[in-house]
């Protein structure tokens, strides 16, 4: 059972969604600029392989310039199973004191597919790319992410502190 609660000025709406790996679901949503709440509940097909709030540990654990496909459970008021394809990009330099390591620029591409797919790409309502940069080593580790934090959200840069990007 897995529950997310999204509310504050931040969001467009606010909404409360719950969900079972069995499928089933409730959505409750409520748009800043309308008093009225929809909401939803019923059965839904989840994929084996979902990997919500997984990326960054698929990234780490992927071979070296490999690709991997997943699928992620996005939710508005019908939820809805999108491809989600995790392909190195590039490397890119940081510093950490004196010491220049590598990390691996990943592009993250949701999509929805099928019919619906090809009618969101028409429409431009296709989720937008965001990327992850993973360093290399023992233990590998996100060292930054760049896109929306949720559905129609702002790009965000979240980095830790101590690297530098530039020498």
């Amino acid at each position: 059972f897995s529950k997310l609660v999204q509310k504050g000025p931040s969001f467009a709406e606010t909404s409360e969604i719950e969900c079972e790996r069995r499928g089933r679901y409730r959505v409750r949503s409520k748009k800043a600029s309308d008093a009225k709440e929809e909401q939803s509940n019923g059965t839904t097909e989840i994929p084996a392989d979902v990997t919500n709030g997984m990326t960054s540990l698929l990234l780490k654990n992927l071979t070296r310039g490999t690709s991997a496909k997943t699928h992620l459970m996005a939710f508005t008021l019908k939820p809805r199973a999108l491809e989600l394809a995790l392909t190195p990009e590039g490397e890119d330099k940081f510093w950490i004191g004196n010491a220049e390591r590598i990390a691996t620029r990943f592009l993250i591409e949701p999509r929805v597919t099928g019919v619906t797919g090809i009618v969101a790409s028409a429409i431009g309502k296709q989720p937008p790319s965001f990327h992850m940069w993973i360093a290399e080593g023992k233990a590998p580790t996100l060292m930054r992410f760049e896109g929306p934090l949720y559905i129609d959200g702002p790009v965000w840069r979240l980095e830790l502190s101590a690297p530098r990007w530039k020498p």
